[in-house]
């Protein structure tokens, strides 16, 4: 590698030492210790391998992807070019996930045997732990606090979400190639070969088409030109036009994306509410790292969400005096808490709320990639006491020896913890009820999961909890009414169904039930109302073409019946009509 920037004293004081970037006589050594850490990482992982739980969106990119399940040339097509409106995950344009994801499923993974997606997970953690330690070797000169401090990383239980969620598949995806990218990028900021520069951008490509938030990237780049590289300023930016226009290429695409098939709300509390909002979920996270308990899937916004409240005052409190003590350290030439607490609260911005492009307020794997900074910051530290002179130094180097000793077994073991919730999707929302226990959206799942496993009154139950908990939940209704139905008790079904569309009447599926339900009474004409509502919003869904075709039967509209039933047997296999139905 070539010869890095040469610095001034403060910058070599500021970093124990100073900024040299590889040792090339540190080769065996390095891999050596890449080698330890990513074995380590993956024997604390490995009970992963047999976890058997399905999470928030697995629908869409495992379970109910026909893409997925089909592995082709043409399902690779479909991924790519499907990009303003991806007809299999609801506003996401993430091919290079999906493909991944195709190609486990080429390999043996199925629903009901999720091994091979958690091998290829827990292989991508095991990559980006390694590719950790080397970007901190790069950014500290010193081989043992950067092993030490991409240790802490790997095996932290904050990682087993990404690892054991399958489609957070892209959130590991997108880190890697995010890390090839940061790591490029010094090497060609620390040289004199613009080939890197290319190389860190294409990288930066790979990991926007894995996951949209890595638009955050170039931003991320100019924190290392912060620190430890100093050399922000005008040439800085001018370089990365590229990388701007790459992710403000991919930035439109998401927006759009989003707005076609789930819809994107801004935040509409006020300015005030969401800077709220952004400080106590900065807090939020900075304490899950440093206290990694009670973790789970879900987190609540305090209630209120307001100064009165004395959740959010700490927050905001404690946000400020953070920013107050980096800067001061800024100041005073230690430039390395700055540039890695910025790193952090960048690679958040995406999911800090300005933007609602999810339901989800905060979870545990929106730390993943934001985690590199606290890193950052991490190795400054081990850095500084690593190269302390004298007898202290020996005295500092064990004691950091030995903190992150008792620090990685903490971890180890609360991650080998962690990973039993996730032994099946029971458990799992299980474990999520305790922390959340009034949130409607996972009684609907596991009254969905109960549903199809046939315990009828365990997802009844638990539907009828959703509903307890908003009365105004579409899907609950809905789904409960589906339930009635099939329990034979049509007249609660149909109110159920009917207040489903009076609450959210643009969603097809409640149309769709509800006319199949007054199919199942013999009144067609109010059959057939319900039917064309739902095909208006979705004429691709094949059971609502099917329903149509039987209630037009009915009332001896035999041609159209005839080409809603084609059309349905062209959409889905399995579509059947009583005979007659179509003259």
């Amino acid at each position: 590698m070539a010869k890095p920037p040469s610095h001034s004293r403060s910058d070599e004081s500021e970093a124990g030492g100073s900024f040299r970037g590889f040792v090339p006589g540190g080769l065996a050594a390095l891999v050596l210790g890449l080698f330890l850490t990513g074995a380590l990482t993956a024997f604390v992982h490995s009970s992963v391998l047999s976890a058997q739980a399905q999470s928030f969106d697995d629908d869409e990119f495992l379970t109910g992807n026909v893409l997925v399940q089909n592995p082709s040339w043409d399902s690779v097509a479909r991924f790519a070019t499907e990009v303003l409106e991806p007809s299999t995950v609801s506003g996401y344009y993430a091919p290079l996930t999906m493909i991944s994801l195709m190609l486990d499923y080429a390999l043996g993974g199925r629903p009901d045997d999720l091994t091979q997606f958690h091998r290829s997970n827990l292989g991508l953690h095991v990559l980006n732990t390694m590719a950790l330690a080397v970007l901190l070797y790069v950014l500290s000169g010193l081989l043992i606090p950067a092993m030490l401090i991409g240790l802490l990383f790997g095996l932290h239980p904050l990682s087993v979400e990404p690892i054991a969620w399958i489609a957070e598949r892209k959130t590991l995806l997108a880190t890697f190639f995010g890390l090839v990218g940061l790591l490029a990028y010094l090497r060609f900021a620390m040289g004199t070969l613009p080939r890197w520069r290319w190389v860190a951008l294409m990288a930066c490509f790979f990991a926007c088409l894995s996951k949209p938030t890595a638009v955050v990237l170039p931003v991320l780049m100019l924190t290392f030109d912060g620190w430890p590289l100093r050399r922000l300023g005008r040439n800085a930016l001018v370089e990365k036009i590229p990388f701007f226009l790459m992710s403000a290429s991919f930035a439109v695409v998401t927006l759009v994306s989003h707005q076609r098939t789930v819809g994107i709300e801004v935040a509409g509390e006020g300015i005030f509410a969401s800077l709220l909002t952004a400080c106590h979920l900065v807090v939020f996270y900075l304490t899950k790292v440093v206290w990694p308990v009670d973790l789970t899937s879900v987190y609540l916004l305090p209630d209120p969400l307001s100064l009165g409240n004395p959740t959010v005052a700490k927050g905001l409190a404690t946000f400020l005096a953070l920013v107050v003590a980096t800067l001061w350290l800024a100041v005073r030439g230690m430039r390395a808490p700055l540039a890695g607490g910025l790193f952090f609260v960048l690679a958040l911005a995406p999911t800090l709320g300005g933007l609602r492009y999810s339901w989800v307020t905060a979870s545990d794997k929106y730390v993943y990639l934001p985690g590199i900074g606290l890193a950052m910051v991490a190795v400054w530290v081990a850095a500084r006491a690593w190269d302390s002179p004298g007898r202290g130094g020996a005295v500092a180097r064990a004691s950091l020896v030995a903190v992150v000793t008792v620090l990685a077994v903490t971890e180890a073991l609360a991650t080998r913890d962690q990973i039993t919730h996730w032994r099946d999707t029971e458990t799992l929302y299980e474990h999520m009820l305790v922390h959340t226990p009034d949130f409607p959206l996972l009684h609907l799942n596991l009254g969905e999961m109960f549903w199809r496993s046939g315990r009828v009154e365990e997802a009844k139950r638990h539907y009828g909890r959703a509903l307890e908990s908003d009365p105004n939940y579409a899907k609950a209704h809905n789904n409960l009414g589906v339930l009635l139905w099939s329990t034979r008790q049509p007249r609660k079904a149909i109110e159920h169904l009917s207040r489903a569309v009076e609450i959210e009447p643009e969603l097809a599926e409640p149309h769709r039930n509800l006319g199949i339900a007054f199919n199942g009474i013999g009144r067609f004409e109010r059959a057939i109302r319900e039917l064309e509502r739902a095909l208006a919003i979705d004429a691709k869904d094949g059971q609502t073409h099917c329903a149509y075709a039987l209630s037009l039967g009915q009332l001896g509209r035999f041609a159209e019946a005839r080409k809603h039933f084609e059309e349905s047997r062209r959409l889905v296999s399995g579509c059947t009509l009583p005979p007659g139905s179509l003259g």
